[in-house]
């Protein structure tokens, strides 16, 4: 079974399914906030259970996943998270990575 996802949507993203076996086809660590993109020329998200990532932190693009991996993050949570990944230790909690 495939898991919809949604362009502009935040996810944490946690190698599942053939992302755990095909690590050349993004450069995303377990835990990263990532963001459902849509590439120019590019099948749209949800095609044959995969979609392309992006950095929440500065929109790199990190490649292309399975739906699987990638466990919805609330909108509030998102610039907190954003915080921690980039480093900012006076955000109030621990600089770990948050998803897992």
């Amino acid at each position: 079974m495939t898991k919809r996802v949604r362009t502009g949507s935040y996810y944490c993203f946690i190698p599942a399914g053939y992302d755990r076996v095909y690590t050349q086809h993004y450069t995303a660590s377990a835990g990263d906030l990532v963001q459902v993109v849509r590439l120019p020329g590019a099948p749209p998200p949800n095609t044959m259970g995969q979609c392309h990532i992006a950095s929440a932190l500065d929109g790199e693009v990190l490649g292309m996943v399975d739906t699987r991996s990638l466990t919805p993050v609330p909108r509030k949570s998102v610039e907190r998270i954003r915080r921690i990944q980039a480093g900012d230790h006076h955000s109030g909690v621990n600089a770990m990575k948050w998803g897992g």
